[in-house]
């Protein structure tokens, strides 16, 4: 018998329904064993949002515009932070190995955080990966937190999940 060799996107979508079934059972035991508790409406949507980025964290890097880019500028902002610069300015090892000054020209917070978890012992890579999951989380939280205080929980729960699985994430 030949084994069947699922390639990796089919495994990616096998995972994502199994996570999901897992998390409805999960929810509907939660609400069936707990009839007078409410669901934490907060923590269901941080649960919600793990779904979606799974495959950031599959093996190997998956196609992007300027992800490479983004890891080899992370790089250099990480070598220039432990050589002391506060705000980096120059890439020394970029451009061909001239240097240039792309991070005068970058936002610094989103590297600043790649480098905390490059400091962490990732590689630039996962550092790039880490950084888009926690913003993705990040900003859902926020948008509940937000849409929450103006129109309710329920009306927020729905404006996060909505934010969450729009295209342009």
């Amino acid at each position: 018998k030949k084994a069947i060799n699922m390639g990796d996107p089919y495994k990616m979508v096998l995972l994502n329904i199994i996570v999901s079934t897992i998390l409805i059972i999960a929810v509907t035991l939660y609400v069936f064993v707990y009839p007078k508790k409410k669901v934490n409406l907060l923590f269901l949507l941080f649960l919600i949002s793990i779904l979606p980025i799974i495959s950031i964290f599959r093996e190997g890097t998956y196609e992007s515009g300027d992800l490479t880019q983004h890891s080899a500028i992370l790089s250099s902002f990480y070598e220039s932070l432990r050589e002391g610069n506060i705000i980096p300015q120059w890439a020394g090892k970029l451009c061909g190995g001239f240097g240039c000054p792309v991070h005068m020209f970058e936002y610094p917070l989103p590297y600043h955080i790649g480098s905390f978890y490059n400091f962490l012992g990732f590689s630039a890579l996962n550092s790039i990966n880490l950084l888009i999951a926690s913003s993705y989380i990040i900003s859902g939280i926020g948008m509940y937190l937000w849409a929450k205080e103006e129109f309710g929980k329920i009306p927020g729960f729905t404006a996060a999940l909505l934010y969450l699985f729009a295209s342009f994430h």
